[in-house]
């Protein structure tokens, strides 16, 4: 196997964080935390079957006692390197399957079983070896409960609350 293992500098901070890899040739292969470049991996390959095997996420291709512990929430694969401003626009705005250069988009969501459905449409479903489905899931939205479009099941603010202008108290009508 080529086997490339990219340091992603997890947090475990009890906090929703966005992660993101984008590779184009010129630059290899970049990794994102929320937005922000955090690692910078140089290898040169036309396609992910030159890697040698099919891609692995959450452990090492081998089966070695290397697995991800922590909860993924989607995972989306692209057919063009996305720049930091396309990845700020997808946490911002969310990814659906109808996203223009979307090659695979898996949500997590299918709650039972081993396959993960891929809901681009190009038929790129997973299989899920030794995991559990978590209804521990964090939902985005406005916690602000005095926002306009407060949102009392998100468990993590997303950014996007709302507010009316408030009056001008010297304003009688």
């Amino acid at each position: 196997y080529n086997w490339y293992k990219v340091y992603a500098d997890l947090l475990n901070d009890g906090s929703f964080h966005e992660y993101t890899g984008s590779y184009n040739s010129s630059t290899g292969l970049l990794f994102f935390r929320d937005g922000v470049l955090t690692d910078q991996l140089d290898f040169q390959c036309s396609s992910l079957g030159e890697i040698g095997h099919s891609p692995t996420i959450g452990g090492h291709p081998s089966g070695e006692d290397q697995r991800y512990h922590g909860l993924i929430n989607e995972i989306s694969v692209w057919t063009e390197a996305l720049t930091a401003d396309n990845i700020l626009e997808n946490i911002n705005n969310g990814i659906n399957g109808e996203s223009e250069n979307l090659a695979a988009f898996w949500n997590f969501n299918e709650g039972t079983g081993t396959t993960l459905t891929d809901l681009s449409g190009n038929g790129n479903d997973g299989t899920i070896y030794g995991a559990t489905w978590s209804t521990d899931a964090s939902i985005q939205g406005c916690t602000d409960q005095y926002a306009d479009n407060y949102d009392e099941t998100a468990t993590i603010d997303d950014g996007s609350c709302t507010y009316s202008e408030i009056p001008d108290p010297t304003v009688f009508t």
